[in-house]
């Protein structure tokens, strides 16, 4: 009888591999002696995969029954190898993309000599190559309530979306929402899955690459909230999953209130022979990188009114002062309007009232001349 020792060796040169990633094997096949062999068995196959395809190439003479050069899924394949002869497989493979983390990885090589040739070393028949599995996902998330303005006392949603750019697949992910104060009785509702707010565990998902999920949070604006409203989440994959990008995983939206607009009118005046010129200024609070401008308008009697506008650069005070003409009726009321129009947002302040008085009549006295007491 023919003998042959067969053996075979498999390696991907890592000890570690991330699911979703593709990995690549080399299967050495060789015929130590000390007969040639016509028809030896070769397989191999790896889990856990999605996909394999592979090459081969032969040296001294060695070659696969049927002339494959390469070929897709698990490796069997006939090979006849002559004395010192080897068949050389490259394997490419995908790994599952939901494959859990762990000793997860492995690939089963085997060699066996056909009927009638016996193999006096069957320890090298068999090869193994054994990884770890070590789960990698991109996590990224958003956070919008398509709105810069909110109302105090109002509804307001806000949308949050979680992006997995791979490789691997998460089953579950943490999400953590630093809620603000101003909004009252939050609800979160997944587009999928559960929802555990105390803890910020999402399960029950499979997010593979290039897959989304959305939360929709609702609630209401304290109808005594001050300041900006500002609302920050965080994204973090589960134990055992590594996060390549932790740039991506905090997002925030701030919203502004409506701005407070409030004005305060110079006092009333008393006409005099001088000009005189009504004042008025006015405070925006409250808002969020404010723009825009504040209109200041006098009304007057005899239907005067008189219009000046001042450019908005953020909260602050804007002032206006209007010197009434000198010619025509000048006593009298005298309102202000003023308004912010900006940031899509305006605002209006209360009429406010001023007086210009007529000044008081001047008074003087001229003594009759004196006579003699007792006179005639």
């Amino acid at each position: 009888m023919p003998t042959a020792d067969l053996s075979i060796t498999v390696d991907d040169g890592t000890t570690t591999v991330v699911p979703g990633t593709s990995n690549t094997y080399t299967i050495t096949v060789s015929n130590n002696g000390p007969d040639a062999v016509t028809g030896a068995s070769v397989l191999d196959e790896t889990n856990p995969v999605i996909g394999a395809t592979w090459t081969a190439v032969t040296t001294i003479d060695g070659v696969i029954v049927g002339s494959p050069t390469g070929g897709s899924g698990p490796i069997a394949q006939t090979v006849d190898l002559p004395v010192g002869g080897a068949v050389i497989f490259t394997l490419v493979v995908v790994v599952d993309p939901a494959a859990p983390g762990g000793p997860g990885l492995s690939n089963i090589a085997s060699v066996r000599p056909p009927s009638g040739t016996g193999d006096p070393n069957g320890n090298n028949n068999l090869a193994q190559d054994n990884d770890t599995l070590t789960p990698q996902a991109d996590l990224a998330v958003t956070i919008d309530d398509h709105t810069l303005i909110v109302v105090p006392g109002a509804s307001d949603d806000y949308t949050i979306t979680v992006t997995n750019n791979g490789p691997s697949t998460v089953s579950s992910l943490t999400l953590s929402d630093a809620i603000p104060a101003a909004l009252l009785n939050p609800n979160f509702a997944p587009s999928v899955g559960a929802y555990d707010a105390a803890t910020g565990v999402w399960s029950g998902l499979s997010l593979a690459t290039g897959q989304n999920v959305s939360m929709t949070l609702t609630g209401t604006i304290d109808p005594n909230a001050t300041g900006a409203i500002t609302n920050t989440v965080t994204v973090a994959p589960p134990a055992g999953t590594t996060d390549s990008d932790l740039a991506n995983n905090t997002a925030t939206d701030t919203d502004a209130l409506p701005p407070i607009l409030t004005t305060a009118a110079s006092a009333g005046v008393t006409l005099s022979d001088a000009a005189v010129t009504l004042s008025d200024s006015a405070t925006l609070s409250q808002g969020l990188n404010l723009t825009g401008n504040i209109v200041f308008t006098l009304t007057g009697p005899g239907g005067f009114s008189s219009t000046q506008t001042d450019a908005v650069n953020g909260d602050g005070t804007y002032t206006a002062a209007i010197t009434l003409p000198t010619a025509g009726a000048v006593v009298g009321a005298y309102v202000w309007h003023v308004a912010y129009s900006g940031n899509n947002n305006p605002a209006n302040a209360p009429p406010e009232q001023t007086t210009v008085s007529p000044a008081s009549p001047a008074l003087s006295t001229t003594a009759s001349p004196g006579g003699s007491p007792g006179g005639t």
